[in-house]
């Protein structure tokens, strides 16, 4: 989705804040695509498990649409543990 330039996402929703329980298929292949996004070959250098849960999402896209529009920074993603919430307070 970060790639549909008709989407932009304001909201990310998990109850993992860094993924730390995740499980991945090969070992580095969720780090190394994340690195690719957002054009950081070092990304989490030496951090030991899978990157995933809501503030690793909100890296990720906030350092991505940084990137693409040419800034330093960009803020605009809010994070959420419980979707319910998220969709009541998410209107877009």
């Amino acid at each position: 989705m970060l790639d549909n330039p008709s989407v932009q996402l304001t909201a990310v929703c998990d109850v993992e804040k860094d993924g730390v329980n995740y499980l991945e298929w090969g070992k580095g292949q969720v780090r190394d695509a994340i690195r690719r996004y957002i054009e950081e070959p070092n990304w989490r250098e030496g951090k030991d498990w899978v990157p995933g849960g809501r503030d690793v999402g909100k890296e990720l896209i906030e350092k991505y649409y940084a990137k693409k529009r040419g800034k330093d920074t960009f803020k605009g993603v809010n994070t959420y543990v419980d979707f319910r919430e998220m969709l009541e307070k998410e209107k877009d």
